[in-house]
C-alpha cells in the first residue's frame, strides 16, 4: 500500500515537471553542468522553484556551461 502511494506521488511529480526534465537532459547532453547558484528564477526556463511568501521564486541548482 505504501509503495503504491510513493509510486503515485513520484509519477505525478515527474508528469507535472516533464518540461523541466526534458530541458535538463538536453542541456546536460550539450555539456552543461549542475552548479549551486541561489538566484531568482528565469521565467523563460523550466524550473522547479522555491516560492516565498511574497510570491518571488528562487532556484538553487542551475545548469551552466
Amino acid at each position: 500500500m505504501v509503495e503504491a502511494l510513493i509510486i503515485s506521488v513520484l509519477g505525478s511529480f515527474i508528469y507535472d515537471h516533464t518540461d523541466f526534465f526534458t530541458t535538463a537532459n538536453k542541456q546536460v547532453n550539450q555539456g552543461y553542468k549542475w552548479e549551486w547558484n541561489y538566484k531568482d528564477r528565469n521565467l523563460n526556463v523550466p524550473a522547479i522553484s522555491l516560492k516565498s511568501e511574497t510570491g518571488s521564486e528562487k532556484v538553487i541548482w542551475v545548469l551552466e556551461k
